[in-house]
């Protein structure tokens, strides 16, 4: 199972955004946060996302942030987790038609190249609305919080959806057919995560997979 849990978050986590080619500027940062909206995004922010800069000399971190609309609020915590990542994905196209440079896949956090030895990190986006703070952490690429607290964890949700699909299907395993059951909960998965029926197809045998394993280990326990 803790293998199962690894690759998805490996999966939910994000590109590195490396500038391969002309060093950022701040006016470069600016670009990218006036044009991060989309049609998945704009009706969920009040206003166009915002950039603060901090750190030190050689090392800065980007918080981009905005405030949150009525329509965000009233979404469930998956479906607010799903803006975060669209908001990811505008993030990587950007730096594509804007800044000329290819998306490198990472596992932790989103860099961009800001000059000779500088770099800089988007470490936080955030969604305000009244005195609450939505915050998405690329350290914890998985995970949705408010005001500092956790509030949904994104492989945890998939992986129990994903157990609770193969059950109704297959009888808890006993009719369990690769070609027809694993495109089933793929497809299911591709819609309620927003995920590429390729990439949802792959998660779904890595989890029929696990299911097995545990069902042999547990009749071994039973001779």
């Amino acid at each position: 199972m803790k293998k199962l849990f690894c690759l998805l978050s490996l999966f939910m986590s994000i590109f590195w955004l490396s500038a391969c080619g002309d060093e950022m500027t701040t006016e470069d940062i600016d670009r990218l946060t006036i044009n991060l909206t989309s049609p998945k995004i704009e009706k969920y922010i009040a206003e166009p996302f915002s950039s603060v800069i901090g750190g030190g000399d050689d090392n800065k971190y980007i918080t981009i942030k905005t405030d949150a609309s009525d329509e965000f609020i009233n979404l469930t915590d998956q479906e607010k987790f799903i803006v975060f990542s669209n908001i990811i994905r505008k993030l990587n196209e950007l730096q594509l038609t804007l800044l000329h440079s290819q998306p490198v896949r990472g596992y932790i956090q989103t860099d961009l190249w800001c000059g000779e030895n500088i770099s800089c990190t988007i470490s936080l986006i955030e969604l305000h609305f009244g005195d609450d703070v939505y915050t998405y952490d690329p350290s914890f690429p998985s995970s949705l919080y408010l005001n500092g607290d956790e509030i949904y964890d994104s492989s945890r949700d998939m992986f129990d959806f994903m157990m609770e699909k193969y059950e109704e299907l297959t009888n808890d395993g006993q009719v369990y057919d690769p070609l027809l059951h694993d495109i089933i909960v793929a497809k299911l998965v591709s819609v309620k995560y927003n995920m590429d029926e390729e990439e949802a197809l792959k998660w779904a045998k890595d989890t029929a997979n696990e299911i097995l394993e545990y069902q042999a280990t547990d009749q071994l326990i039973e001779l």
